[in-house]
C-alpha cells in the first residue's frame, strides 16, 4: 500500500501508526491466536473455553498489545528519544521488543488465573 493512502490515526503519541495498521493488528491479532488454539492446543486440555468467550479473550489481550505499544511510543516522545536504548541498532530498542508484552502479559495472567480451560 502506498504512503498516499494511508489514513493516519493522528495520535499524539505515535502520528506515524495508521488505521489500516490498526485494523491488519486487530484482526490478525485475534484470527491467528484463534486459528493457533482449534488447530494446536485444544487437544490438550479436557475442558475448552467456548469460540466466544475466546475470541473476546484475545481480543482483550490484542488491545492490551496494543495499547503497550502505544504507551512506549509516548514515554519515548516524552523523553525526545528515537531509541529506548542503543542494544540493537536500528530496532528502536528493547522497550519495543517488549512493549507489547508490558501490558498484555499481566492482563493475560490474572484472566487466565480466574478461568479453568
Amino acid at each position: 500500500m502506498s504512503v498516499k493512502n494511508r489514513h493516519a490515526l493522528k495520535l499524539p503519541a505515535s502520528p506515524n501508526k495508521s488505521a489500516e495498521g490498526f485494523a491488519g493488528a486487530l484482526i490478525l491479532g485475534t484470527i491467528l491466536p484463534y486459528l493457533l488454539w482449534i488447530f494446536i492446543f485444544h487437544s490438550y486440555f479436557e475442558k475448552s473455553a467456548s469460540a466466544p468467550f475466546l475470541i473476546l479473550f484475545i481480543l482483550i489481550i490484542n488491545l492490551a498489545c496494543i495499547v503497550g505499544d502505544l504507551f512506549e511510543s509516548m514515554i519515548k516522545r516524552f523523553f525526545n528519544q528515537k531509541d529506548s536504548s542503543s542494544l540493537f541498532k536500528g530496532h528502536g530498542g528493547i522497550l519495543d521488543m517488549v512493549d507489547s508484552i508490558i501490558f498484555a502479559f499481566p492482563i493475560f495472567y490474572i484472566i487466565f488465573l480466574q478461568i479453568s480451560f
